[in-house]
């Protein structure tokens, strides 16, 4: 008497086949809902704007680049929500300026469906703050939505990898 499934058994191998359909089914997507080329090209954009506009030191310009109600999630910071919160955490009242004079990104991965983008890569940001310049890196993850204005980042997550004074 066997007391687990052989790998030839029956049932086995039909259970397998179902999930394994089940998987491609759920994974391929079928063209109406994975985002066209010009739309992965649209959110890449989205996503390089949000690096150009710091460069620019336009708060304006950054803040232009999210959602009405976006999500940050910096590393070591609980999440942000919404607008005002993006604003006093990266222009504090009475706060020290800051000016980024160096901002480069490397987009590892670009999709989407629908409405919903994403963009995946690394980051090596360098700016000064206080009278002391700063540069680190890390890894991000940004959500996008289409929007009447086109694609905006409504969640970012990031993580700072290494960081020097």
């Amino acid at each position: 008497m066997r007391t687990h499934l052989q790998p030839s058994h029956p049932m086995l191998l039909s259970l397998t086949w179902l999930l394994s359909s089940w998987l491609v089914a759920a994974c391929a997507g079928t063209p109406h809902r994975t985002a066209a080329p010009v739309d992965v090209e649209a959110i890449r954009g989205a996503d390089r704007a949000y690096a150009t506009a710091w460069l620019a030191n336009d708060p304006e310009a950054v803040m232009a680049t999210l959602t009405e109600a976006p999500v940050l999630m910096p590393s070591g910071v609980a999440a942000l929500v919404g607008r005002q919160a993006a604003r006093e955490f990266w222009w504090p009242e009475g706060g020290a300026p800051t000016t980024v004079h160096e901002f480069d990104v490397v987009q590892e991965e670009a999709g989407g469906a629908g409405d919903l983008g994403f963009v995946r890569g690394s980051f090596t940001l360098g700016f000064e703050f206080g009278g002391e310049s700063y540069r680190s890196g890390g890894e991000y993850l940004s959500v996008l939505r289409r929007t009447a204005d086109g694609w905006r980042l409504s969640h970012r997550s990031w993580n700072d990898l290494w960081r020097t004074p």
